[in-house]
């Protein structure tokens, strides 16, 4: 199919403008889905610095904010920016490896029926594979621990209309949260296939590998989401 042909897929990008952003873009400029917007929200606020646009293949939509933003009022700009009949998040620090957009939007083709599409991805820490995450679907399995990254994960534009946003209330487990609730909305498909590279050691949120990782913060806002959801696990 040509670009008219397929879904727009657009890519949320909350960036705090670290070096690695132009790491994350250029994996972006490297799928090769020939569909592609990406909303770049400022969330470091009117300090970020301007993107060329004109360096890359796809669309960009440079969302700025005239102050810093926590990193769910920064998702949920993206969501409200978003064009894309198909959504997915990548962070600033984070890659798409090759075929990842494509591969996750052949798998929602070929299953109309589900909403969302998930793969597995790799985790890195120092420069270096240290695991691989994923497996099938299992609901109750989600609750008691993420095993869906929001980058490893692909989900159609209309889900929106149900009310599915990020939880304000939380700094890290965010993106857990909204892959919670996107599970009560719809089906999701798992695609076996690792085709995400999350740099876990490289972020600031306190909820990664070595160097960013705050115990008492991670335990707190876990208890949070665990709690936000028990009733319905139970």
């Amino acid at each position: 199919m040509t670009a008219p042909d397929r879904p727009l897929v657009t890519v949320i990008v909350r960036s705090m403008d670290p070096p690695t952003l132009a790491r994350a873009l250029a994996s972006v400029a490297l799928q090769e889905y020939p569909a592609i917007e990406v909303v770049l929200v400022a969330a470091s606020g009117p300090a970020h610095r301007a993107v060329d646009a004109s360096r890359y293949p796809f669309r960009l939509n440079f969302v700025a904010s005239n102050e810093p933003l926590p990193r769910p009022r920064a998702a949920n700009a993206g969501l409200d920016a978003a064009q894309g009949a198909l959504i997915t998040f990548l962070d600033h620090d984070d890659e798409f490896l090759p075929g990842h957009l494509a591969g996750l939007a052949a798998a929602l083709e070929r299953h109309p029926d589900a909403g969302a599409a998930y793969c597995r991805f790799e985790v890195y820490e120092q420069a270096k594979l240290f695991t691989m995450v994923g497996h099938k679907f299992h609901r109750l399995a989600l609750h008691e621990k993420s095993y869906i990254h929001h980058s490893a994960f692909l989900f159609r534009r209309e889900l929106l209309a149900t009310g599915v946003r990020y939880d304000t209330e939380l700094d890290i487990h965010d993106d857990w949260d909204f892959v919670l609730q996107l599970s009560e909305k719809t089906r999701f498909v798992f695609v076996d296939q690792a085709t995400f590279r999350w740099h876990a050691d490289t972020g600031t949120s306190g909820g990664g590998g070595v160097g960013n990782f705050d115990p008492e913060k991670f335990d707190r806002q876990r208890s949070y989401v665990r709690d936000k959801w028990a009733e319905v696990f139970a």
